[in-house]
């Protein structure tokens, strides 16, 4: 339950992590079982629904019916899942913002992330699961709209899809997406700032308590810009609306017994000074009253005040490349073998077909390797070759690329003619322009100066070639060539040039 002495020297760096508001009310209400025992018997049920009472911003008393469903096959979310989506949401906030949706990791760094010494078989088995409990479970809550004063329904799972890949029953690397839910959040600035250092090495409920101690806190000294002052929480509703509706001790020895060894972590943690369980002020319950402690006011300072940001690892561009997108590839690929058939597509892919997928992207654009896919499973069946797995599109890059080679060339040569065309019209519309402006001309001189001009060019023209056919023509074009001179009327270029709409 105690912060690690390397910890406790590292406590003071500041490593800013962002979190959605929306996902701080979401992971209290029962989104997450903080009791394993409790989660257990939450499996065996597969949809339920309660209500909660609260205030509306209006001071009026209003129900809000809270459901929940989850896939027996993988139980409800607990402390592992949470430590997970805890890692997810710390990665997602290192990629920067504005916020993405994927999240790509390695096994190896889930296992690091969640505080796994180990990450064999077993240890991924058990992350896989808590990832589908985080991809099934759902959960619809309603939020209070101030403007319209109206309730709104939300569905929400924490995960859209995940793709994943190993070997042997052994998860190696995923890639997930987040509900919509969790990137507007951020991008949208409703979400808070905190030291994930102080929080890192704490267990899922001390975690809990830390990130409402300190969004409440935060919002509370804001408001009265003292140092001094004590934050109170009635304990059942910490229990309802915190906790994710962790059982109500009715004794002060049993809360403390409960609630006291993840409040001294969180003590320990630098964020509260020291805190305290007592009778209400009717006698019928209990407050747990927060003093906050060093680590609170240095932290304020640094991320709100300062406008601290994380350096971004610029880790996202390559996580992309090596995990993210091979996936992506795979999972285009199967449900095209499949035709969208979801209980055919396996959960996870293979690794040497996820490397597969990885050396192709390093030689062709994400569109192009689609383009295979399609191709590969359109000339299959051409030869009754069946294809069963990634592996098939190998044969098929070779005619694939002769395919695509012959396509470009064939678009060269078709974009060659347009672009003649096109100069051929344009062309067309200087002769045209260039003949009415030299009849202008013509209009505008003296028929002596015109029949001159004729004459010379007719007895040059006939002394060196005295063949009648066409000669009329000849004597036309040369004295055009003068008056084209003499006038300036533009060349085809200069009138291209003075003309750019015409390009």
């Amino acid at each position: 339950m105690s912060l690690s002495k390397k910890k406790e020297n590292e406590i003071k760096e500041l490593d800013v992590f962002y979190h959605g508001i929306n996902l701080l009310e979401i992971e209290g209400l029962g989104y997450f079982c903080f009791d394993p025992k409790e989660a257990s018997r939450k499996s065996n049920i597969s949809s339920d629904e309660y209500f909660q009472i609260i205030n509306n911003p209006e001071g009026e008393i209003e129900e809000r019916r809270i459901e929940y469903e989850t896939n027996p096959n993988y139980g409800h979310p607990s402390v592992l899942a949470y430590k997970i989506y805890q890692a997810i949401l710390k990665k997602a906030s290192d990629y920067g913002i504005p916020a993405t949706d994927k999240v790509s990791f390695s096994s190896r760094e889930m296992a690091r992330c969640i505080g796994r010494k180990a990450h064999g078989g077993s240890q991924q088995a058990q992350i896989y699961k808590a990832l589908k409990q985080l991809l099934m479970t759902h959960m619809t809550y309603w939020i209070y709209d101030k403007e319209t004063k109206k309730w709104a329904s939300i569905s929400f799972s924490f995960l859209i899809t995940t793709l994943m890949s190993g070997t042997k029953g052994r998860l190696s690397s995923a890639t997930v997406q987040l509900h919509p839910l969790v990137v507007s959040n951020i991008n949208n600035f409703y979400s808070f700032g905190l030291n994930y250092t102080r929080i890192e090495e704490l267990e899922p409920i001390s975690t809990a308590l830390y990130k409402h101690l300190w969004y409440q806190m935060s919002n509370l000294y804001r408001n009265q810009k003292r140092e001094k002052f004590i934050y109170r929480k009635n304990y059942k509703t910490i229990c309802n609306q915190w906790l994710g509706g962790m059982s109500v001790q009715k004794y002060q020895s049993k809360i403390l017994e409960r609630l006291g060894p993840h409040l001294d972590a969180v003590k320990k943690s630098g964020l509260i000074k020291k805190y305290s369980v007592d009778k209400n002020a009717s006698g019928t319950g209990f407050n747990i009253s927060i003093w906050p402690g060093s680590g609170f006011f240095e932290d304020y300072n640094n991320i709100y005040r300062k406008n601290s940001h994380n350096k971004h690892k610029f880790i996202l561009a390559k996580e992309k490349g090596e995990i993210q997108e091979p996936l992506e590839i795979l999972s285009y690929f199967y449900k095209k073998l499949y035709g969208g058939a979801e209980d055919k597509v396996t959960s996870i892919f293979l690794d040497k077909e996820k490397e597969f997928a990885y050396l192709l992207r390093k030689e062709y654009s994400f569109e192009e390797i689609c383009e295979l896919i399609d191709f590969t499973l359109a000339e299959a069946p051409k030869t009754k070759f069946e294809i069963k797995n990634f592996g098939a599109v190998k044969g098929y890059v070779s005619a694939w690329l002769a395919q695509k080679s012959k396509k470009i060339e064939l678009l060269k040569e078709a974009h060659k003619r347009k672009i003649d065309r096109n100069i051929e019209a344009i062309k067309n519309k200087y002769d045209g322009w260039r003949k009415n402006e030299l009849a202008k001309l013509r209009t505008g001189i003296s028929n002596s100066e015109i029949t001159r001009l004729e004459k010379q060019f007719r007895e040059k023209i006939c002394a060196s070639d005295s063949r009648p056919i066409g000669l009329e023509l000849r004597v036309k074009i040369k004295v055009d060539e003068v008056l084209t001179k003499r006038f300036e009327i533009p060349s085809f270029d200069q009138w291209l040039n003075s003309n750019k709409d015409t390009k």
